[in-house]
This record gives structure tokens, C-alpha cells and sequence, in this order.
């Protein structure tokens, strides 16, 4: 009888030690389940964090080449532009300096025979007036060449600002210099009025006054044309420097 009870007891005891470990089993499952799910989102979360400042440092370093590549095209702009001046500019010198040089060149041998016919004129005026014709083809043979580099002169000048003056000054030496053969034959200080000859009104005088008239002309436009083109080449030298600070 007592052998029955205990061996139920023993049954039932070993039926609850089953069931308890299964259910350890089972708690140890879902825990095992729930800390895998959690570790789960926080490796998702890990690797989304990752994913982020991955993308977040792509997009820096492209926003840092965006700027850099930015600012190298324009340092690159910066230096063309620059070139461009520099090379405008040297070509404006060249051109004005030799323009320049072309006109006094042509107006000294223009004055050269205006002063040579004054001179004709002086000291022998009948043989003057019969050659007046030929001295006049001479002349104007002359005159075009002067007209032309002193255009040219002017045109290029007028393409530039602040060169009014030196406009200026090449028309007046132009003016200045010209003198054809007939004004100087019809010139009134070579024909005293009620045959009286004033000092003030020799040819020698005439002579005089031409040429320092013609000569200080010629003097401003070649020290402002200096002075103009040595401003310029001072500019320029600031321009070079400038572009080897790049």
C-alpha cells in the first residue's frame, strides 16, 4: 500500500520537475529571443548610425572637393582674366608707343621742308615764287603720310580713356607744323605794309616763331606720350605681379 503511494508521489513529483524544466526551457527560449531581438535593433541601429556618418562624411569630403574644385576654377578664371589684361594692355603699349614713334617721325620730316621753304623763302623770294608750283607738289607728296600716321595715331588713342589730351596734343602739333608753300609765300611778315619791315615782322623772325612754336608742340606731345606710357607700364608691371601672386 505504501509502496503504491510512494511510487504515485514519485510519479507526480517527476511530472512537476519535467514541467518546471520545460518551462525554464521555454522562458530561457524567449528571453534568449527577446535579448537576440533587442541586440538585434541595436546592431540595426549601429549599423544605421554607421550608414549615416558614412553618408554624412561622403557628403562632407563632396561638399569640401565641390569647393575646393570651386575655388581652383576661380583661381584659374582669376588668371586668365589677369593673362588677358596683361596682354591687352602690353599690345596697347606697343601700339602706342609705336604709333607714336611713326607720327613725330613723319612730323620731322614734314617740318623739314616747311622749314627749308621758309628758308627759300627768306633768301631768295623771286626764285621762290617761280618754283612755288614744285615746292607745293613736294609739300602735299609729304602731307598724306603725315595725315595717315597722325589718323592712326588718333584712332588708336580714341579706343582708350584718358587719352583726350594726348589727342589734344597730336592735332596740335600736326597744326602747328604744317605750313604750305603758298600761306608762307602770301605770309604778311614777308610783305611789309607802306614798305616799312619791323623787327617783330623779319623773315628770320617768321623762321624764329615756327620753329619754337613747332618745337614746344612736339615737346608736350612726347612728354605726356612718356609720361602716359610709363603710367601704363607701371600698371602692367602691378598687373604681373599680381598673377604671380596666384
Amino acid at each position: 500500500m505504501n509502496a503504491g503511494v510512494n511510487t504515485s508521489e514519485a510519479v507526480t513529483s517527476g511530472g512537476f520537475s519535467q514541467w518546471f524544466i520545460i518551462v525554464l526551457v521555454i522562458i530561457n527560449i524567449v528571453i534568449s529571443l527577446y535579448q537576440f531581438r533587442e541586440m538585434s535593433k541595436i546592431r540595426k541601429r549601429e549599423i544605421e548610425d554607421t550608414n549615416t556618418r558614412h553618408k554624412e562624411m561622403l557628403e562632407q569630403q563632396r561638399q569640401q572637393f565641390a569647393e575646393q574644385l570651386k575655388q581652383l576654377n576661380e583661381q584659374h578664371t582669376r588668371e586668365l582674366e589677369v593673362k588677358v589684361i596683361v596682354e591687352s594692355q602690353k599690345e596697347r603699349i606697343e601700339d602706342i608707343r609705336q604709333l607714336t614713334s611713326d607720327y613725330l617721325l613723319k612730323i620731322s620730316e614734314l617740318k623739314k621742308v616747311v622749314y627749308n621753304n621758309l628758308l627759300h623763302r627768306i633768301q631768295d623770294e623771286e626764285d621762290y615764287k617761280n618754283n612755288l608750283q614744285s615746292l607745293s607738289g613736294n609739300y602735299h607728296d609729304l602731307t598724306y603720310p603725315v595725315l595717315e600716321a597722325k589718323n592712326l595715331l588718333e584712332f588708336r588713342l580714341s579706343e582708350i580713356e584718358n587719352t583726350d589730351h594726348l589727342i589734344k596734343y597730336t592735332n596740335d602739333l600736326y597744326h602747328k607744323t604744317k605750313m604750305t608753300p603758298i600761306k608762307i609765300y602770301e605770309c604778311d611778315t614777308f610783305s611789309p605794309p607802306n614798305g616799312q619791315f619791323p623787327l617783330e615782322y623779319t623773315g628770320e623772325f617768321t623762321r624764329k616763331k615756327y620753329d619754337e612754336e613747332q618745337n614746344d608742340a612736339r615737346q608736350k606731345l612726347f612728354d605726356e606720350s612718356a609720361k602716359y606710357l610709363k603710367n601704363q607700364w607701371t600698371s602692367l608691371y602691378n598687373k604681373i605681379d599680381k598673377l604671380s601672386d596666384f
